[in-house]
């Protein structure tokens, strides 16, 4: 049997206006470095994604890995979406 002892996901109610800025953000942003999902023989077609923390950094690597997470240099490219993870 698995136990978990510390959790795993946070669920929170998003703040007034957050989804508007951050697809403005991420439609500004420019040279993210989009890939083709890691992870696209389990997932639906024809979306791309990058990585705003991973194990080692890159953010081109969506891999998904145990590890201690380390913020991607992209992540400083969306400062919205930043805060709200880190708060």
């Amino acid at each position: 049997m698995l136990v978990i002892d510390k959790p795993i996901a946070v669920l929170r109610n998003l703040p007034t206006g957050f989804s508007s800025q951050a697809t403005q953000e991420i439609e500004q942003a420019t040279n993210l470095p989009w890939q083709r999902n890691a992870y696209s023989d389990y997932t639906s077609q024809g979306y791309e994604v990058f990585s705003l923390f991973n194990k080692d950094g890159n953010s081109t690597n969506t891999i998904i890995e145990d590890g201690t997470p380390i913020p991607t240099a992209d992540l400083e490219k969306l400062p919205t979406i930043r805060h709200f993870i880190e708060q």
